[in-house]
């Protein structure tokens, strides 16, 4: 017989088809492919103007081009894209876009796109982390970022990674070097959020809003109507 040692009930890892989310929730992830087109397009094309200003610098809904490019991950040494999915309406579809495309063989851009009902839930946090993992695989050392002054969402997001950062501001707009070297402050800053979306996880079990015992019978000495009591 082998001994298994189970994972956590909302454990995060790089290479998981689900992603934890910082309310306890869970969504699914994986790498872009050419099918995911006309996906990427309804998603930005939903993706409020707002939104679309700060991934693109720009309300208007990217071009073709930019779309292809996103849907193409087959070489981690150009680019990659990651997609996460929840079921929306009966439909899996994406809530959060991120990719990096390479600028260098040791550098690369990266950029985000979260739906706007699933800002400050940690997606922009967790993409740069696997982002940052499949990137150092593939031989980049660095990302580079630009983003609006007032796009405060996003600065977070980089500022809350651990990743060290250098930035600099120039005409609202700032730019941004993240050196992906693993840090003490990136692990305690990966554990950290590891440890709050678990406990959140665990939230419905611990805590629920409703509990439902089945069997309980108007009998006293029936075992779940003793259950049903004792709650």
């Amino acid at each position: 017989m082998r001994e298994a040692t189970p994972p956590l009930p909302a454990g995060d890892r790089a290479d998981s088809p689900q992603l934890v989310l910082r309310d306890g929730t869970v969504a699914s992830v994986r790498l872009s492919s050419v099918t995911d087109h006309d996906a990427i397009r309804r998603f930005f094309h939903e993706l409020s103007p707002e939104s679309r200003r700060n991934r693109f610098f720009s309300a208007a809904e990217p071009p073709d081009p930019v779309i292809d490019r996103m849907a193409d991950s087959s070489d981690a040494s150009k680019a990659v894209t990651l997609m996460v999915h929840r079921l929306r309406s009966d439909d899996l579809r994406p809530v959060a876009i991120a990719s990096y495309i390479a600028v260098s063989p040791t550098v690369a851009e990266v950029a985000f796109a979260v739906d706007d009902t699933f800002q400050g839930r940690g997606c922009g946090t967790a993409l740069l982390e696997r982002l940052a993992a499949l990137a150092t695989r593939a031989g980049f050392d660095r990302f580079r970022a630009s983003t609006l002054a007032d796009n405060h969402a996003m600065l977070e997001v980089f500022r809350d990674s651990g990743f060290e950062i250098r930035s600099k501001t120039n005409a609202g707009v700032v730019d941004l070097q993240l050196t992906l070297e693993a840090s003490p402050d990136n692990v305690r800053s990966s554990e950290s959020r590891e440890r709050l979306a678990t406990a959140h996880s665990l939230a419905p079990l611990l805590a629920p809003n409703a509990v439902a015992v089945i069997g309980a019978s108007r009998s006293p000495t029936n075992s779940g109507r003793r259950v049903f009591d004792a709650i």
